[in-house]
């Protein structure tokens, strides 16, 4: 999970849908917590019963993110429904996992009914993830039932290129036609055997949480002029008869001195999350793998994809 972590910091997002979590009902939070980079949190939701499976969404702390409880329960795939506030703009999210081995007649009449449910909702509609669909086939009858779907309830599909290793788009962005809220939709790193899917949504981008720190430069101080404040403070050429009073002469007496020669300096600062990753070695190892796979998509050679899928288990095993 850490190659999750790595991938939010690396390329700066807002927010992760994650498919295939293979998140437990009973260490899932827990496991989400290690995951999450500083300024982050989560929301998931288990595969019950079984294992593998399991939707998360994991979003920056000044995002105001609500559970979407809805009514509706389904048998062909997992769901996981949040509302988003960023600034002003109002989302609706659905991370979406479709296991491949469900029937696509029972999953195109359970998804239009969540569709269904999700005409009346006030929001900029955002339906993401793994469908194990292929969209891009024209020949194959289960995309092209779905993609007929979708248009029947003016939803736009965003994704264009192969998310895929074997070469398919399988991962999925969907939006209302009339919301015009995605701006850029493209393929990204692989995260495993699929690439992530980068979107970006019109919404100002929330502001990151800042820090405010007070200090002062005590390396600065001219220690000869300082002692000689100090032995001038009231405290020593008068001290006061009782504790109370003299402990008073102590305080304000050092402070007044201090504040004199070294006064306290504020300073604010946007807090960023941590990189460990972040090195030489790790870029010339991602570097390759994108050049590998520049390669293989060239040559179309089985080799040249084994090559690169083992560079990348190599990189994945760096940041892991």
């Amino acid at each position: 999970m850490s190659t999750i972590q790595h991938h939010i910091v690396f390329h700066n997002l807002d927010l992760a849908a994650i498919t295939e979590s293979w998140l437990r009902e009973d260490s899932g939070d827990d496991i989400l917590r290690e995951v999450c980079p500083a300024g982050y949190s989560s929301l998931h939701k288990p595969r019950k019963d079984k294992r593998g499976g399991g939707v998360a969404i994991i979003f920056r702390d000044t995002i105001r993110v609500r559970p979407l409880e809805l009514a509706y329960s389904a048998q062909s795939f997992e769901f996981i429904g949040a509302s988003l506030t960023i600034n002003s703009a109002c989302f609706v999210l659905l991370v979406i996992y479709r296991p491949p081995s469900q029937k696509t007649t029972q999953f195109v009449d359970e998804f239009s009914s969540l569709l269904e449910f999700l005409v009346p909702v006030p929001g900029l509609l955002l339906i993401v993830g793994d469908f194990n669909i292929h969209v891009d086939d024209k020949s194959c009858d289960f995309g092209q039932s779905f993609l007929s779907l979708i248009d029947s309830f003016d939803l736009r599909q965003h994704v264009s290129n192969a998310s895929h290793v074997g070469g398919h788009i399988l991962d999925l962005v969907m939006s209302r036609s009339t919301d015009n809220s995605i701006v850029d939709c493209f393929v990204s790193d692989f995260v495993s055997d699929h690439r992530a899917v980068h979107w970006c949504a019109k919404a100002h981008r929330p502001l990151r949480p800042v820090k405010k720190v007070v200090f002062r430069k005590l390396k600065s101080i001219d220690f000869s002029s300082f002692c000689s404040d100090l032995s001038a403070l009231p405290l020593l050429t008068s001290p006061a008869g009782d504790c109370e009073s003299a402990l008073l002469q102590y305080n304000t007496g050092l402070a007044s001195v201090l504040n004199s020669h070294v006064p306290l300096i504020s300073r604010s600062f946007t807090v960023r999350p941590d990189n460990p990753w972040d090195n030489e070695e790790i870029h010339c190892a991602r570097r390759n793998v994108r050049r590998l796979e520049r390669r293989w998509k060239t040559t179309k050679l089985t080799i040249d994809k084994q090559i690169m899928k083992s560079k990348l288990r190599n990189l994945q095993g760096m940041i892991n």
